[in-house]
């Protein structure tokens, strides 16, 4: 008879503990069970200027794979943004109104920005380029 009590308080005590996991959604993560979603990777924003007829700064550098926001102003006159490789051709109003661009890195590599507006006689040396570099540890 006491071994039936003790073995029915056993079956009932784990009863409880499961019924207050199933509860308490919180510690059954904590104990191994549902997994948090990783948090979304941070924007890697850059200011760029575009003046005649160069671009400030005149290397970007980005890791491949990561969301970029680039946020692009004139100081001048109308300029465009372009970087033919990845498909993006924005115009840059002057006034220094800003222009956002939004893509994630490509592939490790060397990409040329180039001017797509005609804005003077430098026009066709109005270059830059968007380096990206293939992540790391240290990068990530």
């Amino acid at each position: 008879m006491l071994r039936q009590t003790l073995f029915m308080g056993l079956v009932m005590a784990g009863l409880l503990t499961a019924l207050r996991a199933a509860d308490d959604p919180g510690r059954a993560a904590h104990k191994g069970g549902a997994q948090t979603a990783p948090a979304p990777k941070p924007v890697h924003e850059l200011q760029v200027v575009a003046g005649r007829f160069a671009y400030e700064p005149a290397s970007l550098q980005v890791v491949a794979g990561e969301p970029v926001r680039l946020v692009v102003r004139s100081k001048d006159t109308v300029h465009g943004f372009s970087i033919p490789k990845l498909k993006i051709d924005e115009r840059v109003p002057k006034g220094g109104d800003p222009v956002v661009i939004e893509f994630t890195a490509p592939p490790a590599g060397r990409y040329e920005i180039a001017c797509s507006e005609f804005c003077g006689s430098g026009h066709k040396q109005m270059k830059a380029a968007l380096i990206s570099v293939a992540p790391t540890m240290t990068n990530q």
